[in-house]
């Protein structure tokens, strides 16, 4: 039992801990103005920090002119301390522009709300993710004198965690069993720019959520 309880605290505390560095989803990567967005677009980018990295695929879909749905996947690895969690994470979530909010001259403003989930696996111990966000974003059409647009978020995660567990001893077999959870609340600010492309965009950026996470990705509209 005592085995167990170490266990526990040794997986649960090297991956929760890590895992409030990276978000289950991909960047925002967009204007905030749905006006500048395809009706329909698929994209795929990364998320990378020091403790992990996510590589992930997004559907999006216009449902009306101020409101935009999506969907996504993507496969989350952790590390930390010489140990490792991989494991599928999956979501969806809106975008909506306020037309009439105008924080700033010559810029749009958007809310987005997500719901993520996921299942990691840490040397043989599951950890299930699941992940609140409920963000803001401002967006400008160019950059200074670039040909790039920009764009800024800031919101709040909340990420919880739990897993469960049982020790084996040899000449004993599988021997206690149980469950540990973590709940932490990240506020998360950053932002990046945007680029045209051909067949759609690109996006490049930082986001800071406990630290920094270099993200990316390109879109292709449908």
């Amino acid at each position: 039992m005592k085995k167990f309880g170490f266990l526990c605290v040794v997986v649960f505390s090297l991956v929760a801990q890590s895992a409030m560095a990276d978000i289950l989803g991909l960047a925002n990567g967009r204007s905030a103005n749905m006006d500048n967005m395809a009706d329909m677009s698929v994209e795929g980018g990364v998320n990378l920090d020091g403790d992990g990295t996510l590589f992930g695929a997004r559907v999006n879909f216009k449902a009306s002119t101020d409101l935009m749905v999506f969907g996504d996947v993507g496969m989350l690895t952790l590390d930390n301390n010489g140990g490792d969690a991989d494991g599928l994470v999956y979501g969806f979530g809106a975008f909506y522009q306020l037309r009439n909010v105008n924080l700033l001259e010559n810029t749009d403003f958007a809310v987005k709300g997500a719901y993520h989930l996921g299942t990691l696996d840490a040397s043989g111990v599951d950890i299930d993710y699941t992940e609140i966000s409920i963000e803001a974003l401002i967006s400008g059409d160019q950059l200074g004198e670039t040909d790039f647009g920009w764009y800024a978020n800031a919101g709040m995660h909340i990420i919880d965690s739990e897993f469960s567990a049982a020790t084996f001893i040899p000449g004993f077999g599988t021997v206690g069993s149980g469950t540990a959870s973590d709940s932490n609340n990240e506020f998360l600010f950053g932002g990046g720019i945007t680029g045209a492309l051909s067949f759609g965009e690109f996006f490049a950026g930082i986001d800071f959520i406990d630290g920094a996470l270099f993200v990316a990705g390109v879109r292709y509209n449908l």
